[in-house]
Order: structure tokens, then C-alpha cells, then sequence
């Protein structure tokens, strides 16, 4: 299968750059998913730090069900 999409340049622009960009957006996700998770299991939890990081991984998670972002590594 094969997508092709097109934009209107230079109106679209940030259509485009959202688009083209996708993957780096995903590999930024996995990493901050990542580290937060490695914050949780190994870090410290002083000064309910922890409690906080857990809750903003859970609005991340949130979020990407919302928009219905599928990272597996994470559900």
C-alpha cells in the first residue's frame, strides 16, 4: 500500500512540517515515556516527586488515547 500526501506550499507549511516530522515526534514520545517510567522504577522519590511523574505519565497516556496514538510499548 502506498499514501501519498499533499500540501499546499508555503500556506501548509506547518501542515507539512507536522507530517514530515511524525517520526521524530513518536521517537521524542518514546523517550519521554521512557524516562519517566525509569524515573519511577529507579529514581529517587523524595519530596513526592515520584507521585508527580506518575500522574504526568498518566495524562501523557491520556492524551494519546484521546487522539488515538497507539504506542504499544506503553498500554
Amino acid at each position: 500500500m502506498k499514501a501519498t500526501l499533499t500540501f499546499n506550499l508555503p500556506e501548509e507549511n506547518s501542515e507539512f512540517e507536522c507530517a514530515s516530522k511524525g517520526t521524530d515526534l513518536a521517537c521524542f514520545q518514546f523517550e519521554v515515556f521512557s524516562k519517566i517510567r525509569e524515573y519511577l522504577k529507579y529514581g529517587r522519590n523524595d519530596k513526592g516527586v515520584g507521585k508527580e511523574a506518575a500522574e504526568i505519565l498518566e495524562e501523557l497516556r491520556n492524551h494519546l488515547n484521546d487522539e488515538e496514538v497507539k504506542l504499544s510499548h506503553f498500554n
